[in-house]
């Protein structure tokens, strides 16, 4: 059965009234006996930078020591209009063996930000991660 992990405790009291199972925990927080195993992991990051490596790495990391993570796959949305996300976008292709499959648009409002289409990065959780150090000197495991 589909698992959300929310951060967000409102959120989890929401989606529990719809008869949703949730963690209300960090992703980061979930390790090998917590961290709910499935063939597809999604998210919309407030903060691509800082949080898309940092889950791959994590989300990819207990898959990969528990010997699951072949043909697992993390999905992540991207706002093209937002700088961060465009230029994580890039670097979750270049570095961490993502591809750009389509996109999903949305219509919230009239205003700045409210409408536009998300473009929607396939990573693989079997890749071999390179490590901060190695991104910082340029070197590719890919």
């Amino acid at each position: 059965a589909p698992v959300s992990v929310e951060l967000d405790r409102e959120y989890c009291d929401k989606m529990r009234a719809r008869g949703i199972e949730v963690r209300c925990d960090p992703i980061e927080d979930l390790g090998e006996d917590t961290l709910p195993i499935s063939d597809v992991y999604f998210w919309w990051p407030m903060a691509a930078k800082t949080q898309n490596t940092a889950w791959l790495r994590h989300i990819g990391g207990v898959l990969q020591k528990k010997g699951v993570a072949k043909g697992k796959l993390a999905i992540i949305a991207c706002d093209p209009q937002w700088a961060e996300d465009r230029d994580n976008s890039y670097e979750l292709r270049d570095w961490m063996g993502g591809e750009w499959r389509g996109k999903v648009f949305y219509d919230e409002g009239d205003h700045d930000r409210q409408f536009g289409g998300f473009r929607m990065i396939h990573v693989p959780l079997d890749f071999p991660f390179p490590s901060e150090e190695e991104v910082a000197e340029g070197k590719r495991k890919a």
